[in-house]
C-alpha cells in the first residue's frame, strides 16, 4: 500500500513535469527465505531476493487501488514455484526467462522500492544497546539511487517511514 501510494505520486509529478503520462515501472525487491520450500536459519546471512515489476502504462488508471493491485500482482509472480524452478544448476534459465519477460522497456520511468519492515533492527543490540532509530538511507546523492525507496518500521512498530531518494 505504501509502494502504491508513493508511486502513484511519483506518477503525478512525472505528468505534471512532462505535460503527459510516461509508461512507469515499479521495481520491488522481494524476499525469497520465505518462499524456500526448505526453510534457512533464521540466523543465516545474507540476502535471498528477486525482483517484481508493476508496469503503468501511459494510458493506464492511476487510481491507487488500481496500483496496488499491479503491485500485488507482480508480487504475485514470484511465487513458490518460481523460486523452485530458480534453483539448482538449471535455476539460471528460469531467471532468465522471468528477465526476458519482465526485462527492460525504452522510454520509461522507473522506481524501485525495497522494504526493512519486520526485519527486527530495533531488536539488534552489538554490545551499546538497541538503536533509537534506524534509518533507511542508502548512499548519497549519485544516479544510481535515483528514484530509490527504502521502507522501514518506525521505532514504534506502528508505523512505516520512507526514506525517498
Amino acid at each position: 500500500m505504501v509502494s502504491s501510494l508513493i508511486w502513484k505520486c511519483a506518477l503525478a509529478a512525472s505528468k505534471e513535469v512532462c505535460g503527459f503520462q510516461n509508461t512507469s515501472r515499479l521495481t520491488h525487491l522481494v524476499n525469497l527465505r520465505r518462499k524456500l520450500a526448505t526453510k534457512t536459519s533464521k540466523d543465516f546471512l545474507g540476502n535471498i531476493v528477486w525482483i517484481s515489476n508493476a508496469v503503468c502504462g501511459d494510458s493506464d488508471e492511476t487510481t491507487l487501488h488500481g496500483l496496488v493491485n499491479k503491485v500485488r500482482e507482480s508480487f504475485a509472480k514470484v511465487d513458490v514455484e518460481f523460486v523452485d524452478n530458480a534453483q539448482g544448476d538449471k535455476g539460471y534459465i528460469a531467471m532468465q526467462k522471468w528477465l526476458q519477460e519482465h526485462g527492460a522497456m525504452d522510454t520509461i520511468n522507473n522506481y524501485i522500492f525495497t522494504s526493512w519492515c519486520n526485519m527486527g533492527f530495533y531488536d539488534i543490540d552489538f554490545g551499546w544497546g538497541k538503536p533509537s532509530w534506524v534509518t533507511g538511507i542508502i548512499g548519497d546523492d549519485s544516479p544510481v539511487f535515483m528514484n530509490f525507496v527504502t521502507l522501514v518500521d518506525t521505532k514504534c512498530h506502528g508505523g512505516v517511514e520512507a526514506w525517498v531518494n
